[in-house]
């Protein structure tokens, strides 16, 4: 939904009404009614968005699949430096509103809820740090992404640096 020029966001076309929803359903082959699956579905969400404290966790895991992928399939070669020389620290709350994801460079920043935001707020951060999201994010900024180009840069042309 996207606000139009008069700044509202309701949803167009016309509702289908139950009925008809049903038997869309029914000619999917889903055994399901439209409030079962809305259920289903907020506990799957429930289950991949847990408001816990591993998502530092997740991240060094996922960076060590992205490292295991690219060496076991030969697409590049990670120096054990690279690999090992970077961390892990978490993105203050004010700095999520601008960049709500994982910067990276020579620290991954983990995006995390925090106590102080508002609860759509956190909901949103949630959203867009799911661990499918947070996976092509790592890949991206870590191990075989910005990382080891950063690495290999300050090794093989160290000139550069100053740009």
């Amino acid at each position: 939904m996207r606000p139009d020029a008069n700044g509202s966001s309701d949803i167009i076309g016309q509702p289908v009404g139950r009925e008809a929803l049903l038997n869309e359903l029914e000619a999917d082959f889903i055994a399901y009614a439209p409030g079962e699956l809305v259920q289903i579905a907020h506990q799957v969400a429930a289950s991949e968005t847990r408001l816990d404290a591993t998502r530092p966790q997740l991240v060094m895991q996922l960076a060590r699949q992205g490292a295991d992928l690219v060496r076991d399939k030969n697409l590049v070669t990670v120096l054990p430096l690279a690999e090992e020389a970077y961390g892990t620290v978490m993105m203050p709350g004010q700095q999520q509103k601008a960049s709500p994801f994982f910067p990276g460079g020579p620290m991954i920043q983990v995006a995390y809820p925090t106590h102080d935001m508002p609860y759509h707020l956190k909901q949103m951060v949630m959203r867009g740090n799911n661990r499918h999201f947070s996976k092509a994010t790592v890949f991206h900024e870590l191990v075989h992404g910005h990382r080891l180009q950063l690495c290999q840069a300050a090794r093989h042309r160290s000139h550069r640096l100053l740009f």
